[in-house]
């Protein structure tokens, strides 16, 4: 780059070995397909109902792979299941086999109902009907999610205390070792994600009455995310064990909040409100 040497003790050195080299060579951007498809009927003028499609396809992404060498871990940046990274390098028992490339397929309908502020009320509703499916949890990394009850954590960036949840990244375990691949049957880890809900259901709306009042409402129902037995081996790495989802799911999770207002005049500016949330 042209500039000034801002080293102060002598001319600028590079000291990089010419070997090492983490980044494979023609390493290619993450990239997603994301189609949108919608469909709205105006039943009055003011209520409206819609329809929408969506799907989100990972077509590939960037993280580091690892394998064991000497008792060490030792990672270079790929695109798994491509270039050099087509094939994966054993370091347990495993012989060489092909990369599972990387699946995160989201796939939503939506039918949802709208009801515009009129005769002193509103109402907006809407279900979802989606799956979360892959091998692949991306960089919001819900895989390692480490509870308090465990007694660690994640570091996280200009945070004092660690993290539950690992930091979004490029460098989580999904490829570092072969075992983390497999289940204790053999069979390449893949099924619901951990954030997948199936369906969802939200209501929100208001009513103002005649003199001043006003109560609004909202109401989320949701599918619990699935719950996988996970087995920690000599280096920590936790393994699906039984795949993903093999202990169910959490409890449905639902959220009321009401809120009631009412307002008071004092001249032609001058307002007074009251809430109770």
């Amino acid at each position: 780059m042209p500039g000034r040497n801002l080293w102060p003790y002598s001319d600028y050195e590079d000291r990089r070995e010419a070997s090492f080299n983490a980044v494979a060579p023609g390493l290619k951007p993450m990239t997603t397909d994301l189609y949108n498809a919608g469909f709205e009927y105006q039943l009055a003028n003011n209520l409206v109902l819609r329809a929408g499609y969506v799907r989100n396809h990972l077509v590939r992404t960037i993280e580091d792979m690892g394998a064991l060498v000497n008792g060490n871990e030792v990672y270079v940046f790929a695109n798994p299941g491509e270039g050099i990274a087509a094939k994966f390098s054993p370091s347990t028992a495993t012989p060489v086999f092909d990369t599972p490339k990387p699946q995160r397929d989201y796939d939503a309908l939506e039918l949802s109902v709208n009801k515009r502020f009129s005769n002193r009320f509103f109402v907006s509703a809407n279900y979802v009907y989606s799956r979360l499916y892959g091998n692949y949890a991306g960089l919001g990394n819900s895989d390692e999610i480490s509870t308090p009850t465990t007694g660690v954590s994640s570091a996280t960036t200009q945070q004092s205390g660690g993290s539950v949840a690992r930091p979004g990244s490029t460098g989580s375990r999904a490829w570092d070792l072969d075992q983390y691949l497999f289940d204790s049957h053999g069979q390449f880890v893949k099924g619901r994600l951990a954030t997948d809900r199936p369906h969802v259901f939200k209501a929100y709306g208001s009513y103002k009455f005649k003199w001043g009042t006003d109560v609004g409402g909202f109401y989320y129902a949701g599918s619990g995310t699935p719950i996988s037995t996970v087995v920690a081996q000599a280096q920590r790495i936790p393994l699906f064990v039984e795949g993903r989802g093999s202990m169910g799911r959490t409890p449905i999770l639902t959220q009321t909040d009401l809120l009631v207002g009412h307002e008071l005049r004092f001249g032609e500016v001058k307002r007074l409100r009251f809430e109770f949330n």
